[in-house]
């Protein structure tokens, strides 16, 4: 029986995380047909037979690139978007019925566009299961590479090179993701001033513990912060009625609110 609404937060997150898991399987059952065979050191060395492939490679693209899927492109495009229609109704059921989405929440008040929805779970997943390391390790072909790259969120997001040309500026330092520190950019230690496919991708700590449900401060900012609940509202504070009315108008204005909760998520990440 298919389920109608998300009833937490969190099973939204998993169901988004069944549509990355889709992509990953599929480039998974791809990059099957282009590995070496059982090498002692797989990942940790370049064969004469990997030279041939990665000269004979297409420029840009993944090295599973031409590997044949294992179902029809059309066949997986189908299933990735019914699990999408799904995924939004099940989502609008859930706004309907009061159910606060934090990854809703989230890519509304930073604009993020599905592009970087889907490159912060592709991010987000070895926090909810360290199996998604040893996946990214095998389809990066180095056993060292547990945490996805640039040009692996790349060619699993897109379908071409001009699609992944066309995504470079998503990692950008104005990109959303970015800009507002939602993931960091780092280096291999071992290969330092690396080209932007080669970094890597980690998702800050607290958006990681936000979407999980928790609003603690960040525990950067404990020893000279606090975060107060109000225990009052507006009615109970001592102030003229004309006063209060300009601040419940004040309130209502979808900028300011806006802007408020923008300002105190950075001021925790």
């Amino acid at each position: 029986m298919k389920k109608e609404y998300y009833t937490t937060s969190l099973q939204h997150i998993l169901a988004e995380l069944e549509r990355i898991d889709l992509l990953i399987q599929v480039q998974v059952q791809r990059a099957r047909h282009v590995q070496e065979n059982n090498c002692e050191f797989q990942g940790l060395c370049i064969s004469e037979q990997e030279i041939d492939a990665l000269l004979a490679q297409p420029i840009g693209l993944s090295r599973w690139a031409s590997a044949l899927w294992p179902s029809s492109r059309a066949e997986v495009r189908i299933a990735f978007d019914q699990m999408a229609v799904d995924i939004g109704k099940c989502k609008t059921e859930s706004t309907r019925q009061g159910i606060t989405l934090r990854l809703d929440e989230l890519a509304r008040l930073f604009h993020l566009t599905p592009f970087h929805v889907d490159t912060l779970l592709i991010c987000l997943a070895p926090e909810l299961d360290l199996r998604y390391e040893r996946l990214y390790a095998y389809l990066q072909d180095d056993v060292t590479k547990k945490r996805p790259s640039v040009d692996l969120v790349l060619n699993l997001l897109c379908l071409s090179f001009q699609d992944k040309l066309a995504a470079r500026n998503r990692f950008s330092s104005e990109s959303p993701l970015f800009k507002h520190y939602l993931l960091h950019l780092f280096n291999d230690p071992s290969h330092q001033n690396s080209p932007l496919l080669s970094k890597y991708l980690r998702v800050n700590e607290r958006v990681v513990n936000y979407l999980f449900g928790s609003d603690e401060i960040d525990t950067r900012l404990q020893t000279c912060a606090k975060l107060n609940v109000p225990q009052s509202g507006l009615d109970d504070l001592f102030l003229p009625a004309d006063v209060k009315h300009r601040l419940a108008l004040l309130a209502e204005k979808k900028e300011v609110t806006l802007f408020l909760q923008k300002a105190t998520f950075c001021l925790a990440a």
